[in-house]
C-alpha cells in the first residue's frame, strides 16, 4: 500500500515538472512573439497609413486618368496601336494607381491586425 502513494507521489511529481516547463515554454513564446511581431505590426501601420494618404492625393488625377483612358479607348477604335497610344501612360498612371494604393493600404492593414492578434495570444 506504501509503494502506491509513493507511485503517486511521483507521477504527481513529474506532472508538476512538466506543466512547469510548459508554462516557462509559453511565457517564452509570448515574449518573442511581442518582442518580433510589434515592431512589424507598428512600421505596417504606418506603411498602411502612408499608401491611403498617397492613394487619396493620387485619387484627385482620377478625372485625367478616366478622359485618358476615354481618349485611349478613341484611339483604338481609329486603329491606332495601343503602344504608340500617347495617352495610354497617363491612363495607367491615373486610373489604376489610386486603386492599388488603396488595395496595398488594405492588405497592411490586415496583416497588422493580424500580427497584433497573433503578438498577444500564445498559440
Amino acid at each position: 500500500m506504501n509503494e502506491n502513494y509513493e507511485s503517486r507521489d511521483y507521477i504527481n511529481a513529474a506532472r508538476e515538472s512538466a506543466l512547469r516547463k510548459i508554462v516557462r515554454k509559453d511565457k517564452a513564446r509570448l515574449i518573442l512573439r511581442k518582442a518580433f511581431f510589434t515592431p512589424i505590426s507598428i512600421g505596417l501601420k504606418a506603411f498602411s497609413f502612408a499608401a491611403k494618404i498617397i492613394g487619396g492625393i493620387a485619387a484627385l488625377g482620377l478625372p485625367f486618368g478616366i478622359y485618358s483612358c476615354c481618349v485611349v479607348i478613341k484611339q483604338l477604335a481609329n486603329a491606332v496601336p495601343l503602344a504608340q497610344s500617347s495617352h495610354l501612360q497617363y491612363a495607367l498612371y491615373f486610373a489604376l494607381f489610386p486603386f492599388i494604393a488603396f488595395l496595398v493600404s488594405a492588405i497592411a492593414a490586415s496583416i497588422s491586425e493580424y500580427l497584433t492578434y497573433k503578438s498577444s495570444t500564445i498559440w
